[in-house]
């Protein structure tokens, strides 16, 4: 809880070999939520989302639980 695995670059996934669903957010350049896959079951492929510069996969339940939608602007920050 609390974190994620931000993938960048990148603009498709799978979630071949995983054994539960995940939340996903392809990000373009600015940090626009271009797509969100709430809940993604293992051994599937997203689409390719030519917009996204980046991929942040979160536990089952993020998106709902903070409201992220398609449009939203994410600030990214270093954490040392």
């Amino acid at each position: 809880e609390g974190e994620g695995l931000i993938i960048d670059p990148c603009n498709s996934i799978h979630t071949f070999f995983m054994r539960f669903p995940i939340d996903v957010l392809f990000v373009d350049r600015g940090g626009r939520v271009v797509r969100r896959l709430e809940a993604m079951k293992p051994w599937r492929v997203s689409g390719i989302y030519f917009q996204a510069q980046k991929v942040i996969e979160l536990p089952t339940g993020v998106l709902a639980a903070t409201s992220t939608r398609e449009g939203d602007v994410l600030t990214f920050r270093e954490v040392r």
